[in-house]
Parts: structure tokens; sequence; C-alpha cells
């Protein structure tokens, strides 16, 4: 064992004399520091030792009065008391008040090994104290922290003062820093946020946090602490963490700041896009509407009028798109009925009223795919308009595919049971097949798997659209 240390409270020469002879003979090396006063022992209390031994009765005080002292100063060593006699009572006494073993002064054969003893179970207990400690400020630590994220996910990407404010909240609760009476960030030379812990100190030091990514400098946290406290490595690693975790909700903010001002630019960038379009189609389609008219051959002024009304159906999908701000489709129902009152009103208000039936889920179409269905379903409304199709006698279905190979596929059925005449073709000739006016219709439906059927005046369209699950609105 190395040399011990020992501060001895006894006020009888020759009993000090006894147990520093005792000692030695046991084998121990020590070096003694002897005090008979209250004073003197208070003194000697601010210099370490390893352990204290003490006599029972002193001229101005006792062993009991010694052992409150070294609890109240909180001295790191174990108390032996060394007494010419005692009784059971005031040895349990002795115990309570933190001895750790006590002997009698005609009886110290024994002394070696109680104070090697004392010493082993003080150091034991110190280290499962220390331990103990460790475990219970990262416990805290990790509240802190887990506090600290929990208010950043809620606070979202704003970093401003108040969302600073609330996510360093954590940090500055009674108890959470053991020692913090303050806390500052600060950025670019200003202060964005200062808060106040524990009660104030008339010193304190203070310890800073940069805040730092490899690309940009995003301030500084100022930890200040009551100069009485106590720091340690674990003090250093919880304040590394809590700036990391800060940090982290200071990148977050700006990266979602960034991205939500990106996807703003974006969507203004389509709206335009789909604005402009929409204008150069409706352009193309008036002039191609100005040139009908002007047609004096009836065939080439139907082949105007149909084409024309392709490139409004196109133009539509985009007025719509504009319109409702969405851009990665269009509602089917909404974009059906629409397109029945635009083909309508571009032949006339004499036609009656045209209203299909439409019948589908609540279906959100992309663009490539509104656009097919949209030339499509143009085509069939001019044809049954102008053969004077209403009062519900047309009817458009959307339903999704069964089987599993076609998972994502949509069939789309056009029915038209007849108008004014039903054997009158919209080219004017008498007695012509239906079919024969649909050859645009007839190449999308031999491409797309489908098929168009005329019986009894009832003309029946389907053909298949791929439009994904995805498309389906709950």
């Amino acid at each position: 064992m190395d040399k011990l240390d020992i501060l001895f409270v006894e006020d009888d020469p020759y009993d000090a004399k006894l147990v520093e002879s005792a000692v030695r003979r046991s084998g121990i090396e020590a070096s003694w520091t002897r005090v008979d006063t209250e004073a003197e022992f208070l003194a000697a209390l601010d210099s370490p030792h390893d352990v204290l031994l003490t006599d029972f009765k002193l001229p101005s005080f006792n062993a009991l009065k010694v052992l409150d002292l070294v609890a109240e100063r909180g001295a790191d060593f174990p108390a032996l008391v060394v007494t010419g006699a005692i009784d059971d009572e005031l040895a349990a006494d002795c115990v309570k008040h933190g001895a750790a073993d006590y002997l009698l002064k005609d009886r110290l054969a024994r002394i070696g090994d109680a104070i090697q003893s004392a010493i082993a179970r003080h150091r034991a207990q110190r280290e499962r104290r220390q331990a103990e400690e460790k475990l219970l400020v990262e416990a805290r630590a990790r509240i802190v922290l887990h506090a600290m994220l929990a208010r950043s996910l809620a606070r979202g990407s704003a970093v401003e003062g108040p969302a600073a404010a609330d996510v360093l909240a954590p940090l500055l609760e009674p108890g959470a820093v053991a020692g913090l009476v303050g806390l500052r960030y600060e950025r670019e030379g200003e202060l964005v946020f200062e808060g106040r812990g524990e009660a104030p100190a008339a010193e304190t030091f203070e310890l800073r946090r940069g805040l730092d990514t490899p690309s940009e400098r995003m301030g500084t946290l100022v930890f200040v602490f009551d100069a009485a406290a106590r720091r340690g490595i674990e003090t250093g690693q919880f304040l590394d963490q809590a700036a990391a975790a800060f940090l982290g909700h200071l990148v977050r903010g700006e990266a979602e700041r960034r991205l939500v001002d990106s996807l703003a630019e974006k969507e203004e960038l389509l709206r335009e896009i789909h604005h402009r379009v929409k204008n150069n189609l409706a352009a193309v389609a008036g002039l191609i509407s100005l040139e009908a008219e002007r047609c004096v051959d009836e065939a080439a002024r139907n082949v105007l009028v149909d084409l024309g009304g392709r490139i409004s159906s196109m133009a539509l999908v985009h007025e719509m798109l504009y319109a409702r701000g969405g851009f990665t489709g269009i509602d089917f129902q909404d974009y059906a009925r629409e397109l029945a009152v635009r083909v309508a009103q571009s032949v006339g208000d004499d036609v009656g009223e045209f209203a299909p039936l439409v019948e589908c889920p609540k279906l959100r179409v992309p663009l490539e795919a509104a656009v097919t269905f949209g030339i499509m379903l143009s085509e069939l409304y001019s044809r049954s308009v102008a053969r004077g199709a209403g009062g519900g006698s047309v009817s458009v279905t959307l339903r999704a595919r069964e089987s599993a190979e076609k998972k994502g596929v949509w069939r789309v059925e056009y029915t038209e049971k007849g108008g004014l005449d039903a054997r009158t073709s919209p080219s004017g000739s008498e007695g012509s097949s239906l079919i024969s006016d649909l050859y645009f219709v007839g190449m999308v439906v031999a491409q797309y798997g489908g098929s168009i059927v005329e019986e009894s005046g009832t003309l029946r369209v389907e053909f298949d659209l791929e439009f994904g699950d995805g498309a389906v609105e709950p």
C-alpha cells in the first residue's frame, strides 16, 4: 500500500504516539496531521487526506461533532473512532454519524486491517456513487436531447428567435444541466436568443460551442455556468451533443426552407408553362376555326372542325391543370363533364342539352393519359352532338381491370343510344355507318386494345388506358 496521509484528532500526546506506533507495526507507512481543536480540525479539512482517526472525547468537542463536520464539508475519506472506552450505544451513534469502524486504544492489534478495510470500502462506495451519478447524468442528458429533438420536429423549419427558444428550452429546465445559469445563441454577430436557467451566480464562466457545417457557419451556442459548478468530461460531452442536436435543427430548417422555396419556384414555372401551352393551343384552335368558317368545301371544313376540337380538348387539359394548381393529373369526372360543355358550345346552342352520364371512382388522370383520353372523348362527343344525342343517352364509364396482368389498367366505355337520327352520320350522308366517321378513334382503339360496336343505332366504344393504382384518390 502507498504511504497514507492520516488526519488524527487527538488531544493526548501519549495516546497519539501509542496509535501511531500501532499503525506503524501493522506495516502501514503514513504521514500524520494531528489536531486537537475544532478550529484546527476545520483548517485541516481543506487539505486532502486518506483516512481520519479521532478520539471520542476531546476538551472542546467530541467524535460525533467531528463526524458531523466531515459530512457537512463533504470530505472524501473514511473516519474511524479510536477511544479509550465506549459503550455499545455510543458506538452505534458513531456508526450512524458516518464512522466506518471504532477501536479501543488498549486493543489496537487490528488497527492496520481496520484502516485498510475502511479505505477499500470507502473507495468502492465512491466508485459506485460516481457510477450512479454518471448514469443519472447520462439519463438526464438523453431526456434533454430527446426533448430538444421532439421540439425541433414539432417546430418544423423555422429557425427564428421563438423557434430557437423553444428547441433550447429543455437545457434551461431545473436540474437539466448542473450549474447552468444561462444560455445564448448568437449568429452573424447578433443575439438571436438568450435564456436564464438556475438562479444567477455572483461569478460565472462561459463555454462556447460553434455551430458550423462544412459549407456554412450557423452561429455559436454560449453556455454560462456558475463558477462553483463542477466541470467534468461528461459535461463537455453533453454540451457537444446538445450543440450537435441544435445544429441538426438549424441544418434541417435551412434545407426545408430551401426545398419549399425550390418547390414554389418549380410550381410557378409549371403554372406558367401550362398557361402558355393552353393559350397557344387556344390560339391555334381559334385560327383553325376561322379557316373553317371561310372554307367553302364542306368536307375540308369538317376536317378543320375535327382538328380544332382535338386541339381544344388538349388545351382544356392544360387549362384545368393551371386552374387547379395540381400538376400530377386532372379529375376524370370534372374533365369529362367540362369537355362535354365545351364541345356543345363549339357547335352552337341549338343542339339542345348535352349532359353525358359519367360514372367512375374519384380519380386523377395523369397528364399523358388525359391528353389521349381527351382527344378520344372529344371525337366521340362531337359525333354524338352532331347526331342530336342528349337527355342522358350518352354515358362514359371507367372501371379498373381486375386481372393481375391488367393491374393499374382502366377500361373506358363510351355508349351512345342514338340521337334524333340514329342513321345519320356527322358527314351528312344518310345511311352511312357511324363507325366510318370514327377513323381517328378507330386507330386509337386498335392501339390500346379495344373495340367499336354499332348495333341498332347504339354505338359502344371500349378501350384501355393505363393510369396506375396511385390515380385513385381516397
